[in-house]
């Protein structure tokens, strides 16, 4: 007699631990859809606010030019290593032609 009421004990704690699971998902499944209602009220908002559209729009535009900006000042550095790189060759073609022209840089 112990045995069947300890085997119905066992099946209601498993049905109250299956609707607890159940009644957990539902929780996290309201919790998921409030966050997805919250998001797409703040994205509403932002759409058709003009102040923050304003907003959203200058910044854009200033993260446009910041961009640009640093595009153009790495430029001008490769183009500023490029030509000393140059110029250092003209340097070593110089020395190498005086030393060619003998001492003094006379011609022999």
């Amino acid at each position: 007699m112990a045995d069947k009421h300890d085997e119905d004990n066992d099946k209601e704690s498993g049905k109250a631990a299956r609707k607890e699971s159940k009644d957990t998902e539902k929780r996290s499944k309201t919790a998921s859809d409030n966050t997805r209602v919250a998001t797409a009220v703040a994205v509403t908002a932002t759409v058709f606010s003009p102040r923050v559209r304003g907003m959203l729009r200058r910044g854009a535009v200033y993260g446009l030019a910041g961009v640009l900006s640093a595009g153009d000042m790495i430029t001008a550095f490769a183009r500023g290593i490029a030509r000393g790189m140059q110029d250092t060759d003209d340097l070593d073609g110089a020395e190498q032609g005086e030393e060619q022209n003998g001492a003094g840089g006379e011609l022999q």
